[in-house]
């Protein structure tokens, strides 16, 4: 009965950390939740898809979804007079474009 003993004392810990601990679960599963509802989209769902296919699936939705954001961020640069947004949607394009961007990356993956 001896062994069964704790010391809840060293099992605390700091407010911040457990904070931390918490945000980090929860962004993991919305995560987690985003992955399901997107594999889910796929006609039929996922059950019983292979692993490749479900990976090219995914691939081709996140290609789709970017080249619908850089498309609007271009049409968003074309028709402003604001210039500071203007270069927040330049900065957008260049993080998300062909090239350099996250449409350059997903390119190899297929």
């Amino acid at each position: 009965m001896a062994g069964l003993l704790v010391d809840w004392r060293s099992c605390r810990q700091p407010l911040a950390r457990t904070d931390e601990a918490s945000l980090r679960l929860k962004m993991t599963l919305s995560f987690l939740d985003v992955v399901a509802n997107l594999l889910n989209s796929k006609p039929g769902g996922a059950k019983g898809a292979d692993i490749d296919f479900l990976a090219q699936y995914t691939i081709e939705v996140l290609r789709s979804n970017l080249t619908n954001t850089v498309n609007l961020l271009k049409s968003l640069t074309a028709n402003s007079s604001d210039h500071t947004l203007v270069n927040v949607y330049y900065g957008c394009l260049g993080n998300l474009n062909v090239g350099d961007g996250a449409l350059g990356e997903i390119d190899p993956m297929q």
